[in-house]
């Protein structure tokens, strides 16, 4: 007699010898076998919302960076034109100096024009 033969006639025998317990132990351990993939299917659904939570994070934070990204651009260039607009502002108030006085608005005096070609020999 083998072993499983041997364990199979031990079975045999305490079904005879409890009739009922055998159905009991049978509920007792359909019941123990629900229950454990009652857990496994909770924890695979808070695994699930777990990962769509450190996702949907991980978009926002992006998003985010993404938002102080395009307003320090914005920043820029709208300081980049406040600039050329000073720039220009100025060159203009240069221009207008100068068809007031009729020449440079410096008072530094003008370079002769003629001192090339002098030293050009001509």
């Amino acid at each position: 007699m083998s072993f499983k033969e041997a364990i199979w006639g031990k079975v045999q025998q305490s079904r005879r010898a409890w009739p009922g317990s055998w159905s009991r132990r049978k509920r007792a351990a359909a019941d123990a076998k629900e229950r454990a993939e009652k857990v496994v299917a909770e924890a695979k659904e808070r695994a699930v919302v777990a990962r769509a939570e450190a996702d949907a994070r991980q978009r926002a934070e992006q998003a985010s960076a993404e938002r102080g990204t395009a307003e320090a651009r914005e920043r820029a260039v709208t300081e980049a034109r406040e600039r050329a607009a000073v720039r220009e502002s100025q060159q203009k108030n240069e221009n207008d100096l100068e068809s007031f006085f009729g020449g440079r608005a410096s008072s530094a005096p003008r370079p002769n024009k003629t001192t090339t070609s002098i030293r050009l020999g001509e």
